[in-house]
This record gives structure tokens, C-alpha cells and sequence, in this order.
């Protein structure tokens, strides 16, 4: 299991990513606590491997960030 603070994750993301990717846990902490854990989306199409899901919602806490309208999205779906 891979745990670690957001701050120094974002220089390696791409690592942390891969490395969910591959099957191991990746924790995120906020403040040294646990707060997100990377998971991969199956199945990936090779075809498409960074599709948009434009219907997406992210929950962080108690707040929710909502998707962009289509109008937002533009040519990108």
C-alpha cells in the first residue's frame, strides 16, 4: 500500500496512477490523514483510454463538485 500526502503527490502522480493501475492501493492524505484513494476504471479501452465522462460527480466531504453542462463541455464529447 502506497499512503501520501497530497503536496508531495503531485510530483508523482503519474507513478501513483500506474501504480493503482497495476493493482496496488493508493492512498492520498490530506494533513496525514486518509482522505482519497486512487482507483482504476475498468474496463479501459485501448481505443479511448482518456474518455471524458461528462456525467461525472466527485464527492469531497461534504461537497459535492457537480458536472460542467454540455454547454461547458463543448466539441469535447
Amino acid at each position: 500500500m502506497i499512503t501520501i500526502n497530497i503536496a508531495p503527490a503531485k510530483a508523482k502522480l503519474s507513478k501513483l496512477v500506474n501504480s493503482a493501475l497495476k493493482g496496488e492501493d493508493v492512498i492520498l492524505c490530506k494533513d496525514g490523514k486518509p482522505v482519497v484513494r486512487l482507483v482504476p476504471i475498468y474496463p479501459l479501452s485501448e481505443e479511448d483510454p482518456c474518455r471524458i465522462i461528462p456525467d461525472l460527480t466527485i464527492n469531497i466531504g461534504d461537497e459535492g463538485i457537480r458536472p460542467l453542462s454540455k454547454k461547458d463541455w463543448g466539441d469535447l464529447i
